[in-house]
């Protein structure tokens, strides 16, 4: 709920502001209107938020990527459980 961190910032003094991106969702968003309109999502709540917290460095390459997010930002936090494996 991108819209919280820009009330967040309103209180005195500002807690810090963290987004977790669980999920690729540029790509998987269906066509190139799609992709801009998650792109632009992004791009809007940048200022408010302090940390972007990726689990994966793809998810971090893709928010990062056409200057989405600044990569000063971004943060990888790989996910706590192993994917279960033969």
């Amino acid at each position: 709920v991108l819209y919280l961190g820009r009330a967040a910032k309103l209180l005195a003094p500002p807690p810090p502001v963290v987004h977790t991106e669980h999920g690729n969702h540029v790509r998987l968003a269906g066509g190139w209107r799609a992709k801009v309109q998650v792109r632009l999502r992004l791009r809007a709540a940048a200022p408010a938020i302090d940390r972007f917290c990726c689990v994966s460095p793809e998810i971090a390459a893709s928010v990062g990527r056409w200057w989405t997010v600044p990569r000063r930002k971004i943060e990888v936090v790989p996910n706590g459980v192993a994917p279960a494996g033969p």
